[in-house]
């Protein structure tokens, strides 16, 4: 690809399909983990092939076995001429031939033997250990010392048509979705002093037409909801007929009406930029929709911690312990603390001192 819309990463066009599934942070994951496979079976081959074309970062085989005929009739990774090899060296060969950009090594001895003369193999930085075709004993080991060594472990094993996968780990930590479209959050609907304060300092109706231009469309947005709520007894719009109608605006006091007229070809450059009209609209679509809050509940986290420290002072001010204090008195602070106008790409840390 050439030209001003080629992506500037290099893997971007090799790995486009993907990347539009799971997202750039998603393809840098794979690309730097470190898989160990215990038992170079069809199974393994398999699940070896899904990781490599993608683009995982290393892997490693562990198997003491030689390839034999009967190897050949159901794994697709081991021809006439490995007959005789270790397994393990044979499959890492042709599985590397399948994508450059992964590397990949084979440990020729048993997995069994492996544990035992290394106990702390499977602490040595892997981010996820496949077995399959193991042995109930040899697995109760490699389990045991996974779940010490706190590693995934992934657990595979095949008989003809049939299968079964299970999967070993502490926790499991979903650190960003990626969601089907982008929102944001404008803290409209529950604005901090300084906002407010900013957002009603602007007479709309007192600005010439290129004072307005320059207006952030946030603030149009506010002075907007405030003239709903002000002619519908304080409160937002809430059902279909009432949104389409704050979207589609009827002309408030506070806003010359071209803002809020004017749609696509529409558009008078004397008055508005095309840009700017449709972020009020984009953004009047997304005031409808969220509502400020901290991330990861721990708005309600908080709220919880309020009612318990309530619970021990026995509803009277000043009681409580110590530690609970301390987590109660900064919520205030928290929920109200100005933030961006744009959503980031990584949720802000909730930290809480004792």
């Amino acid at each position: 690809m050439s030209g001003p819309g080629a992506p500037a990463d290099p893997n971007a066009a090799r790995y486009d399909r993907q990347l539009r599934l799971w997202g750039a942070n998603g393809q840098r994951a794979l690309m730097e983990a470190r898989v160990l496979v215990l038992g170079a079976s069809a199974t393994a081959a398999e699940t070896l092939k899904n990781l490599v074309l993608p683009g995982i970062g290393h892997f490693t085989i562990v198997d003491g076995a030689t390839v034999t005929r009967r190897d050949l009739g159901n794994n697709f990774f081991l021809i006439e001429e490995h007959v005789g090899q270790p397994r393990a060296a044979a499959m890492t060969q042709m599985l590397l031939e399948m994508n450059d950009d992964v590397r990949g090594e084979a440990k020729v001895v048993d997995p069994a033997q492996l544990l035992a003369a290394e106990p702390d193999f499977l602490s040595r930085g892997w981010d996820l250990v496949v077995a399959t075709q193991m042995d109930g004993t040899t697995l109760a080991s490699v389990a045991a010392k996974a779940w010490d060594a706190e590693v995934p472990l992934m657990i595979l094993r095949s008989i003809g048509l049939l299968g079964y996968l299970r999967l070993q780990l502490r926790r499991h930590e979903v650190v960003e979705a990626k969601p089907d479209a982008k929102h944001w959050d404008l803290r409209l609907a529950d604005k901090w002093p300084e906002l407010d304060e900013f957002c009603r300092s602007f007479d709309m109706g007192g600005l010439d037409d290129r004072a307005h231009r320059h207006v952030p469309f946030v603030v149009i947005l506010s002075q907007r909801m405030e003239a709903w709520r002000a002619a519908h007894g304080g409160r937002a719009p809430k059902s279909m007929a009432e949104k389409n109608d704050f979207k589609v605006g009827q002309k408030p006091n506070t806003c010359k009406p071209k803002a809020w007229e004017l749609r696509g070809s529409q558009l008078d450059s004397h008055t508005h930029t095309h840009t700017h009209t449709l972020g009020i609209r984009k953004g009047g679509e997304q005031i409808l929709r969220r509502r400020a809050q901290l991330p990861g509940g721990g708005e309600q986290l908080l709220h919880g911690l309020r009612r318990q420290r309530r619970g021990l002072r026995g509803g009277r001010d000043g009681g409580g312990s110590p530690q609970v204090r301390a987590l109660c008195k900064p919520k205030r602070s928290l929920v109200h603390a100005p933030a961006s106008v744009h959503s980031t790409s990584h949720p802000p840390t909730l930290t809480l001192t004792l």
